[in-house]
């Protein structure tokens, strides 16, 4: 009975990466290589905001951060958020599929809530730095949440029949715990010398927050390109390709402004 039951679970288990594998042909989503350098460059274009240096607008470099206008935030959200829901209608709502796309979407609301904290340091605080600090925090943890539970149950479902996943899978955990660890011991300082902050050190806490909430997605972009085996991340459709294309283009348009 105990040899049954072990054979009937490592079957479920490969279903899963079957499962995937035929996912990864509607995915109008970076992943893979594709999905690791978006994620890369969304890292840095956050950290140059605390150098003054917002990534597309060279003509606002050195000058005092200024939270993105809502008309451009509108328009880079529909661009972003389209190819999100594309998706999902797309994989005809497979929860698996549905979870690893909203997950996509952290790097957004991130951005929204940095622009909220980053722009209350230098400005009075406005009706719109208020919305984006509460919409962007909130829509944060929720979409962390939704991905860091997909990667707990590939990470569960996955283990025991891709033997290539104990390799790295831990490493992405042991490294979003640490920034939370460092994240935590920042807020603590930073709360400390209350009237003699730098600059550097609030980069530091947003920095450890974006790893503690966003790791998951290179764990995730990993495990679809090494099951697809598309390491490229490009989706083999003409539709799927569009999205991605367009799904980049909108996160790239969030550091927009003049």
């Amino acid at each position: 009975m105990a040899s049954l039951t072990i054979n009937v679970s490592f079957d479920n288990r490969s279903e899963l990466s079957d499962e995937l594998a035929d996912q990864a042909s509607c995915y109008g989503l970076p992943y893979g290589i594709f999905g690791l350098v978006c994620w890369t460059l969304f890292f840095y274009s956050i950290i140059l905001t605390y150098a003054n240096c917002p990534l597309c607008s060279p003509c606002r470099w050195g000058e005092p951060y200024k939270e993105q206008k809502l008309s451009l935030a509108t328009f880079a959200t529909v661009l972003t958020v389209g190819p999100v829901v594309f998706t999902c209608i797309r994989c005809r709502g497979e929860w698996i599929m549905t979870l690893m796309t909203l997950g996509q979407l952290t790097p957004w609301s991130f951005k929204i809530m940095n622009d909220g904290f980053r722009s209350d340091q230098a400005n009075q605080a406005t009706n719109l730095i208020k919305f984006y600090k509460v919409f962007g925090s909130v829509m944060t943890v929720l979409l962390s949440i939704a991905g860091w539970m997909n990667l707990i149950w590939l990470t569960i479902g996955l283990l025991k029949t891709e033997e290539t996943f104990k390799l790295w899978i831990w490493s992405i955990y042991t490294a979003a715990l640490l920034a939370i660890i460092a994240m935590i011991l920042l807020c603590v300082a930073d709360r400390k010398r209350r009237g003699d902050q730098w600059e550097g050190e609030r980069g530091l806490i947003i920095t450890m927050a974006y790893l503690a909430t966003t790791l998951y997605m290179i764990a995730l972009h990993i495990i679809l390109a090494q099951i697809s085996g598309n390491w490229g991340g490009i989706a083999p459709t003409g539709a799927g390709l569009g999205s991605a294309i367009i799904f980049c283009i909108g996160k790239r348009l969030l550091f927009l402004d003049w």
